[in-house]
């Protein structure tokens, strides 16, 4: 019965393994060889090259890859023999993308690889000639470039409003869906909006959607804004809302508190000639240009980006926001400047809810006084509740319901199998036990 097992199972498992250790073994570890001049060589190992008796031909060992970068890589290796070598390098082993030859003989060697796409694995193969004509190349080898680090802040948060009470200001607003959203951080001010993380008192930082400030005094305006920010600390343009507090007597519901009024100013000519066509609008990566005031082509669950090129408007410029208007409420968006200082920008949700919604862009001064309305609209065409869902959202993360599905039936035909291989040994057993009488 054990001979039997053995020969069914053990040695046919045991044969793969010596099969492989076998084809491991036929050549040294850390030297490179083929018996033909021209012919391909195993995969380097790094390490110490043994001499060979009689061979004639240059070895090439210590071929490492290091200083990866985003865009570039260097490789190095050592020569037996004073050789003149070749690098040639591409995203499949075809190696289309590029080859450098070097222009002197020598023992060590060393190429760096420029231009390179960012998070892309290459493909590489070294080729060598001594001063006699013999060649050695390598076999096919591997690296990939760096991931680019995270500058991309979330979107800002959607339906941002402050609402006033008696000795209180309720805020309330709804986080962005950005997979790597961390948190909001909102600054308040009695003077004018924050226009960054540190223009004013920060009064909350977490992952919540709602918060109560209670240190305000009736009667007096104060400004907030609220800035998403990512795993990375990058942090959202700012989304904006400001509320009047007063008392009221119990029971009686309190009046509409007064309209801020921002002062306007004559606008210099270079501000006076923008309008909505110089701003650039981007949905999903592609941009979309205005039609007759209008930008179309909005989903309630994709983020758009605005943004107006850097040398568009004075530097002299405090502030641009974009006001959006939603069921007589509005919501605005304060656009930055990039790091590059190229152009300023906010990423916007759309409303939740398919129609047009008006648009006004304004440009204010350093003094905030208003220098410039432009007015548009936008069109949402698709609304999240009647898109279909490809995934759950869980812990500010996306889970992939096909992915789930198909690990969940790898699992369930391993399970199979293992169950078919146990009963077919349980067989086994049975048959001899009757066979042997035992």
């Amino acid at each position: 019965m054990a001979s039997r097992i053995l020969s069914i199972v053990v040695l046919p498992v045991l044969f793969i393994l010596f099969s492989v250790s076998n084809v491991a073994l036929a050549v040294p570890d850390n030297i490179i060889i083929s018996t033909e001049v021209t012919g391909a060589a195993p995969v380097p190992v790094p390490g110490e090259a043994f001499p060979i008796p009689g061979a004639s031909f240059p070895l090439i060992y210590d071929l490492s890859v290091s200083k990866i970068t985003v865009s570039s890589a260097e490789i190095s290796w050592v020569t037996t023999k004073e050789a003149l070598c070749k690098i040639f390098w591409g995203k499949t082993a075809e190696y289309k993308d590029g080859g450098i030859a070097e222009t002197g003989f020598g023992k060590s060697h060393l190429i760096t690889l420029n231009g390179l796409r960012a998070q892309t694995q290459y493909h590489f193969r070294v080729s060598c000639e001594d001063k006699t004509g013999a060649v050695i190349e390598t076999g096919d080898q591997l690296f990939m470039t760096l991931t680019p680090a995270d500058h991309i802040p979330p979107a800002n948060v959607r339906d941002f409003s402050a609402i006033a009470g008696d000795g209180k200001i309720e805020l309330n607003w709804k986080n962005p869906p950005d997979f790597d959203f961390q948190g909001v951080r909102i600054v308040k001010s009695d003077k004018f909006y924050p226009s960054n993380i540190q223009d004013g008192e920060i009064i909350y930082e977490g992952a919540g959607a709602s918060l109560t400030d209670t240190n305000v005094e009736n009667g007096k305006r104060y400004y907030y804004t609220a800035f998403a920010f990512d795993r990375n600390r990058n942090y959202a343009s700012g989304a904006i809302a400001s509320a009047f507090p007063q008392a009221m007597p119990e029971g009686v519901v309190p009046p509409i508190p007064p309209e801020e009024v921002v002062p306007t100013a004559p606008p210099p000519e270079e501000v006076d000639k923008i309008k909505l066509e110089d701003f650039d609008f981007f949905i999903g990566g592609k941009q979309v240009f205005p039609k007759d005031g209008r930008i179309g082509g909005l989903e309630s669950n994709i983020p758009f980006t605005i943004s107006v090129k850097y040398g568009k408007v004075p530097e002299v410029l405090k502030t641009i926001m974009v006001t959006l208007e939603k069921e007589n409420k509005f919501f605005s968006f304060l656009l930055k400047v990039n790091e590059e200082k190229t152009v300023y920008e906010a990423t916007i949700i759309p409303p939740e809810e398919t129609g047009v919604y008006p648009m006004i862009i304004t440009i204010l001064d350093y003094k905030n006084q208003t220098l410039k309305r432009i007015k548009g609209e936008i069109v949402v065409e698709k609304s999240e509740s009647k898109k279909v869902v490809e995934g759950l959202t869980l812990g500010g993360g996306n889970i992939n319901i096909t992915k789930i599905l198909y690990n969940f039936i790898i699992y369930a035909l391993i399970a199979f199998i293992l169950y078919i291989i146990s009963r077919l040994i349980k067989r086994i057993f049975r048959k001899e036990k009757v066979k042997y009488g035992y």
